[in-house]
């Protein structure tokens, strides 16, 4: 059954929860499953009336499902022995210049990993969604100030996880 309120929530903020699964996941494809996953949720849920609390209802769903995958995904890691497919350079690619944006993008996933839930969703949302720090306090339900500490520090952390400082010659 159409329901025009959930289709303009759907067609106004898609992007903005994929962004977010994206984030957490670090994978289009399965961002993309999620973010069917919570508009599919949404569209079961009744009394959401208000648009701005289905939104924020939404991207929690969203949220807590890319988390479930990403458990789910490394419980299997762990099961077939940590295999993963490798992916293919784009055709007429240069394959250094794939190498390096692809090592650089895997070590900035696996800085986020080491980020918190909530610094993760407040970078995503600053940085890859261009959200300011009043929206992404009201979306997350938190005070401005709040956002701002989980964003500095989260950014804190990527820095150095993702470009830690060298060592000097005189600790090798």
């Amino acid at each position: 059954m159409a329901n025009p309120q959930i289709d303009t929530l759907v067609a106004e903020h898609r992007e903005t929860v994929l962004r977010v699964a994206l984030g957490i996941l670090g994978d289009r494809d399965a961002a993309t499953d999620v973010t069917h996953e919570a508009f599919l949720a949404l569209r079961r849920q009744a009394g959401l009336g208000d648009p701005e609390r289905a939104l924020a209802w939404t991207l929690r769903v969203a949220k807590h499902r890319a988390l479930d995958r990403l458990r789910r995904d490394r419980r299997d890691r762990v099961r077939h022995g940590g295999d993963v497919v490798e992916r293919r350079a784009a055709p007429g690619s240069d394959p250094v210049a794939h190498a390096v944006r692809a090592e650089e993008r895997e070590r900035l996933w696996r800085g986020m990993e080491h980020l918190s839930h909530r610094q993760r969703e407040v970078v995503v949302l600053r940085a890859i969604d261009g959200l300011r720090f009043t929206a992404i306090a009201r979306r997350l339900c938190i005070s401005e100030g709040a956002a701002k500490v989980h964003f500095r520090r989260g950014m804190a952390a990527l820095a150095a996880l993702v470009d830690p400082e060298p060592e000097s010659p005189n600790q090798l």
